[in-house]
């Protein structure tokens, strides 16, 4: 789920005042593409070594005759930036517990797709080149706070258009996209995910909401999506991650 020089802010306004009337000063403007690397940096170096954290995933689906709900407690284990291990705490089917076996369907699918990313967006230095990146406006942002817009160059679903605001830290903020494509029956789609420190050494998600809306014939409905990230820990080695997730995160 990467960067931001700091303009120079303090004292410009002293600086105008004093101009001669008529007088123009230029705006730096950043290089997106070398921002928004910067940042993607910074997050990986500080994702560096063994990391667990607790996953709380909460859909909700809405449709005439078919409403339904899903919460699911999980813990991940990264080594880096990677996800090499996912255990399922519990699930919740319509507010009724799962049972055993389908805890056990839902492990068995964690462990298959533990490495996939539902989007591949331009948060890792290696995707930056399949999108392309431009200055965007950040209205309301604190002093330094930057934002880029970024277009996939491939339009499927698994890539996306949106903005992403870093920090004067280099630090990443928040991320705004909607898929480059949308699945058979989707009509609208959104995504949000929000960063905040984590740990005094990490800047890391701390929210996703994805929300969608379409329509099979005449029947409309929506699904919504909310995932919080929380209780980062770090670990000297992969095995005392394991044993920290198995016991719970």
């Amino acid at each position: 789920m990467r960067a931001a020089r700091s303009f120079a802010a303090i004292g410009v306004a002293v600086f105008l005042a004093g101009l001669p009337s008529g007088a123009k000063t230029a705006t730096p403007v950043p290089d997106a593409a070398s921002e928004l690397r910067d940042a993607v940096r910074t997050l990986a170096n500080e994702r560096q070594g063994v990391t667990a954290l607790h996953r709380h995933a909460d859909s909700e689906q809405r449709a005439p005759g078919h409403d339904a709900s899903l919460d699911v407690q999980s813990g991940l284990l990264r080594d880096g930036d990677r996800v090499v291990a996912v255990r399922i705490y519990s699930q919740m089917a319509n507010g009724a517990p799962a049972s055993a076996g389908d805890l056990a369907k839902a492990q068995a699918d964690a462990d298959k797709t533990l490495s996939s990313d539902a989007y591949w967006l331009p948060l890792r230095e290696d995707q930056i080149a399949g999108y392309r990146i431009e200055n965007g406006s950040c209205d309301g942002c604190a002093p330094g706070t930057v934002a880029f817009r970024f277009t996939s160059l491939k339009r499927d679903e698994s890539h996306g258009d949106g903005t992403v605001v870093i920090d004067a830290s280099h630090h990443i903020v928040r991320v705004d996209f909607v898929p480059s494509a949308f699945p058979k029956y989707v009509d609208k789609a959104s995504v949000t995910m929000t960063f905040g420190q984590v740990l005094p050494d990490l800047w890391d998600v701390v929210e996703m909401r994805q929300h969608y809306s379409g329509h099979v014939l005449f029947v409309r409905g929506g699904a919504d999506i909310t995932t919080t990230f929380s209780n980062y820990r770090r670990f000297a080695s992969r095995d005392d991650g394991l044993k920290a997730l198995a016991a719970g995160v």
